[in-house]
């Protein structure tokens, strides 16, 4: 049953084909990119200039020490995430560096450079929001820290940058100069709470995420000027949270600084492997977002599914008023309801489409985690693939940057 209904569900992939050019970044650039933003598009030119951002540095997996699981950080645990800006020359096809631009906190007159450890954040039962401390390379416990980033997901909105990142899981404000002006971060009440620059409006049922999957995507909308903010995976792993394929997201107003809805999407097919979200962008010529809905294989068996997203029609949680609400919105009952039972009560998902396919006929394609779309062509997307600084050797992927023609295209 479950094999016919992958075949059901995945038979229409084969109907999509793609133009694909590949680029491979200036070795300056480094790696670790995990997201992508446009920041100017000049027709006459055909320069077109992105924004992508690292993650919290190179890191090997997990280490044991003492019964206690640690994330081991490969030569640079002082690592500082920062945003790199490139440019793409549409007529001769080359990409050149334009800045790089690292994060930090102000504090009266001094500059605190954002770093990847742990954060100093544990809820009231002493759970620490950042699942696991961290080690150096010589297996030697590193602090928590107040200024612990990990940077996933990039939006701009003409003015400042906006981070999505998995330490808590927090949304990050973030001027054209890097200084990380606010971070909102889960409400709750919390046993310790030191975190740089942070505000609490963010629902507290995201502080259930998957450890390491927090928020992989953001997107920004100028026509609302608010931000989708979407998680990587379903919340709280379990059997029944696997199968129903449940996705949170929210809206968020850039202008008040709040959140404005709490949706949820549906995985194409939830008994697959196909469970990932990397990437979402806004785009105003197709008033739709698109995302990168993905499974962590590499070649040709791997897919990397291209979708697109619409809040029309969809339950907005937060402005729920049935007596299911409050279980909705602060438990996991959502992903444990199948989608038809919530359409019974009323309740629905977000509409969502795919649209494409990324090739994966290259096996260093394994991890593409910015999306992009052209603004003078929403049949052509641009996107980044996170290559983890090559830090596991028996894992070689390559930081490229590819641009992808959907086909068919409507």
């Amino acid at each position: 049953m479950v094999k016919a209904l992958s075949f059901f569900c995945f038979f229409h992939l084969s109907l999509f084909s793609s133009e694909v050019r590949y680029y491979e970044f200036p070795e300056s650039l480094e790696g670790g990119h995990s997201g992508l933003t446009l920041l100017e598009n000049d027709k006459t030119s055909g320069m077109k200039t992105f924004a992508m951002i690292t993650d919290r540095g190179p890191t090997l997996g997990k280490e044991k020490k003492d019964g206690v699981s640690y994330r081991v950080f490969l030569g640079e645990a002082d690592y500082i995430p920062r945003i790199i800006t490139f440019k793409l020359n549409t007529k001769n096809q080359s990409i050149t560096e334009v800045t790089k631009i690292p994060l930090y906190f102000q504090e009266e007159q001094k500059k605190i450079y954002a770093n990847g450890l742990s954060i100093k954040v544990a809820k009231s039962d002493g759970i620490w929001l950042t699942e696991k401390p961290s080690m150096n390379e010589y297996f030697e416990a590193l602090d928590r820290s107040p200024y612990g980033i990990d940077p996933e997901s990039l939006a701009w909105d003409g003015k400042n940058f906006w981070v999505g990142e998995e330490y808590g899981p927090s949304i990050l404000k973030v001027s054209k100069s890097g200084k990380i002006e606010k971070r909102f971060f889960p409400q709750g009440e919390y046993k310790e709470f030191d975190l740089a620059e942070s505000i609490q409006n963010i629902p507290e049922i995201f502080t259930k995420r998957q450890s390491n999957k927090g928020f992989e995507s953001v997107a920004f909308n100028p026509k609302k000027q608010e931000l989708l903010v979407i998680l990587q995976s379903t919340i709280e792993k379990s059997k029944k949270n696997i199968k129903n394929g449940i996705i949170r997201f929210l809206t968020f107003d850039t202008r008040n600084e709040e959140v404005t809805g709490h949706y949820f999407l549906v995985l194409e097919n939830p008994l697959s492997k196909i469970n990932k979200i990397s990437g979402a962008y806004y785009s105003k010529r197709k008033n739709a977002y698109f995302f990168i809905e993905r499974d962590a294989k590499l070649g040709e068996d791997a897919k990397k599914l291209v979708r697109t997203l619409s809040l029309k029609g969809a339950t907005n949680l937060l402005r729920l008023k049935t007596p299911l609400a409050k279980k909705l919105q602060t438990t996991s009952h959502l992903e444990e309801t199948h989608v038809m039972e919530l359409l019974s009560e009323g309740i629905s998902a977000a509409k969502t489409e795919t649209i494409g396919m990324i090739p994966t006929d290259k096996d260093e394609m394994g991890k593409p985690e910015g999306i992009v779309v052209d603004p003078n062509d929403t049949c052509k997307i641009f996107v980044i693939n996170d290559n983890d600084y090559n830090s596991d050797p028996d894992l070689i992927l390559q930081s490229l940057f590819v641009q992808i023609k959907l086909k068919p295209c409507r």
